[in-house]
Formats: structure tokens, sequence, C-alpha cells
């Protein structure tokens, strides 16, 4: 190894073909690309992202707690107690030898694990932080508890609603926390494999029908109830369109009973086209004439950037995550939170005009390269390198 050439261990919740993940597999291939650095990755729980992981450096499934029954778990970690690490599964050999100057967490979710890595690596710590207030206090408190945050060294924070959720909700000082929007590989997302016209037969569209898009898992976080109220304000307003609504991604098990009811409640049974998840979804964007994010919460989803980058608007809710803070300079608009009606309003002005291209559509892919890989990966080397 160079003399001076920074080794990082990278430590991920999973590898799901989700936003962070995602995120992370963009930066390790251009870490690979300007091989500027040796690293090496930890993935919590398995998934189909791992052999990509595995082509770019040493990679590894490691869930460090006690493969039992929730009941033996329990009753384990009580006989344990006072016993910090004695439960945890040792780490990979080939991981265990080495020695790393920073342990890079991507996610509140890789916190648990970072009081062991530390006792056994003693170096620096960051944790990129991709979750807002709803989502941390929900479904993440445990990850954020003081005695996991006095660990971390620097945070790296996805938008400025990330950051004002880490300063007012965990009392994470300004000074600790650096900005950078979540990034995509522009080169890569330009590759289109299908034609407009093959997509719009593969999903029954006609060619002269207006289509409305979205994309996510089908949660409440995500709004997907939302987009069905949207599409039945459309319909009241302008009964009779050839609008087709479409949503893009996987389709949660909790969500089929209640989106069943209320679909049949409200008469939308054959207007919204739920795809399941697909693993080229820019061939699906393309034939979008806007991009519809109705999440409550998502502090910078990459579906927008990439909707954005094929020149398609985006429009969304003020104060639901970090969009907002980049959507109006030409990508697309934003409007009062939860106002299915104004953006609903808004959609039926581009369907009757056919004005569905961005207010700076030529620029638009010009605007994105803003949020490239390399731009990003710059950044989080060089608040690497100052923290190591």
């Amino acid at each position: 190894m160079e003399k001076n050439r920074l080794n990082l261990l990278f430590v991920l919740p999973n590898a799901s073909r989700t936003g962070a993940p995602i995120v992370a597999l963009h930066f390790f291939k251009w870490l690979k690309k300007v091989d500027c650095c040796d690293f090496s990755i930890i993935v919590k729980a398995d998934g189909p992202l791992m052999e990509a992981y595995s082509a770019v450096a040493p990679a590894f499934v490691w869930n460090p707690q006690l493969p039992y029954s929730s009941i033996v778990k329990r009753a384990v970690l009580k006989a344990l107690r006072g016993v910090k690490v004695a439960y945890k599964r040792p780490l990979p050999k080939a991981l265990a030898e080495k020695k790393f100057d920073l342990i890079y967490g991507h996610t509140v979710v890789t916190t648990d694990v970072f009081d062991f890595l530390h006792a056994h690596y003693k170096c620096k710590i960051i944790c990129h932080v991709h979750e807002n207030g709803f989502s941390t206090k929900n479904y993440f408190p445990a990850f954020l508890e003081a005695s996991k945050l006095k660990l971390i060294d620097h945070f790296i924070a996805v938008s400025d609603t990330t950051i004002d959720n880490l300063v007012y909700n965990y009392g994470i000082e300004r000074s600790h926390i650096s900005k950078c929007y979540e990034f995509i590989d522009t080169k890569e997302l330009v590759t289109i494999t299908k034609t407009p016209s093959s997509i719009r037969e593969e999903l029954n569209i006609q060619p002269g029908d207006f289509v409305v898009g979205a994309c996510g898992v089908t949660t409440w976080r995500k709004g997907v109830d939302l987009f069905a109220y949207l599409v039945s304000y459309i319909d009241r307003k302008i009964p009779g369109n050839n609008i087709q609504f479409i949503w893009l991604g996987t389709i949660d098990d909790g969500f089929i009973c209640y989106y069943e009811y209320e679909i049949a409640m409200l008469g939308l049974e054959k207007r919204i086209l739920f795809t399941g998840a697909k693993p080229d979804p820019n061939n699906y964007f393309q034939i979008f004439d806007v991009f519809a994010l109705t999440s409550r919460e998502d502090p910078f989803p990459l579906v927008c950037l990439e909707a954005a980058s094929l020149g398609v608007p985006v429009l969304c809710f003020d104060n639901a995550g970090g969009i907002p803070e980049v959507i109006n300079n030409g990508l697309g608009h934003s409007f009062p939170y939860g106002a299915i009606d104004v953006m609903g309003e808004k959609i039926i002005g581009m369907y009757t005009t056919r004005n569905s291209t961005l207010t700076n559509a030529g620029n638009s892919s010009d605007i994105v390269k803003a949020f490239d890989v390399a731009v990003a990966g710059r950044q989080i080397i060089e608040i690497i390198e100052a923290i190591v």
C-alpha cells in the first residue's frame, strides 16, 4: 500500500436495490476508478447489489447479532448484561486482520455496530445520514441514542432538512455536519435500452396518452395514498381524460389490502398501474410527461434526479425533504405540503396545453450534472481526509 494511502471500511445496512445502497454503489465504482484509496465493504444484510459491491472491493455480509430466535436472543442478552461485545459474531477473518484509517457508516442503521468496530479498529468514524425526522423517530430511534452518537466524529447529511433533524432533535453541532446531496452517475443514466414505443406497448399506453409517473416503495411515507387522491382529484376535474397514471416500485405486502379497499372506494381500479420494481427504471421514466413525488418525507430521492436528467419535470411538496431545495431552478415545481389540489391543477394545466417540458428543459441535464458522483465523490474524500 502506498505511503499515506488511506484504507477505509464502509458499513452498509443492506444490499437492496434502494436509495442509500445505490448511492453507495455509485460511490464505490467512482472510488475504484479514481484509485485514491483502498477500501472494504461490510453489509449487514444480503441483497441483489452484493455482487456489484464484490466487483469493486472486498465485500462481506456480516450480521453481528445472535442468529437465534428473538426469545432465545433476549434470554442470552439478559445473561450477558453488562458484557458489551461478547454476544457479537466475530468479524470475517479477512477483515479482522486489517487496519483501517476510518469507518464510514452509510445510514443511521449502521450505528449499532460502531461500538464493536471502534473497539476493534480504534479509528475515526463518519456517519452518512440519509434519514429525516419521521424515519429516525419512528423506525430507527435506537440507532441515534447518545451512546452511539458520541462515537461518531463527523456526520454527512443529504439535505438541509436532514441537517436540521440532527441539530434540533439530536443536539449535533452544525460544525460536525457536512452537507452532501445524494448523487447519481449521470453517464450511466444516459443509457436507455428500450424505445419509448416499446415501453408504451408493454404497459398498454397509447401514443397520444399523457403519462403521470411516480416511483418508490408503496408505503405511507412515500405518499402512495396521496398519489391515489391526486388521481381522483384530476379525474373529477376533467372526466374522460386520457391521462395514464403509473407507479414504479416494490409493492409492499402491508399495502395490498389497504390499496384494494382505498382504490375501490375511490373508483380507481383501472386508473393506476402499479408495475412493481423495475431494474431499468430510466426506460420507463422516458415516457413520463411529468413525475409526481407525493412523498410525505423523502430526504433526497434519486428518482427525481434520474427523471429530471431525462427532461421530465418533477413536482413535489415543500417541507417533505431536500428536493425542493434544488428543484425550482428549472427542474420542476414544489407546492404546499399535502396540497394535492394545487399539484393536480398544475398537472391539468400541463395536460391541457401539452406543455410537459421543464422551464429550463434544454439545460436540465447540465443542472443535474451538479449531482454527479464525481462531484460528490471529491467532496466526500475531502471530508474523509480532513477527519482522518
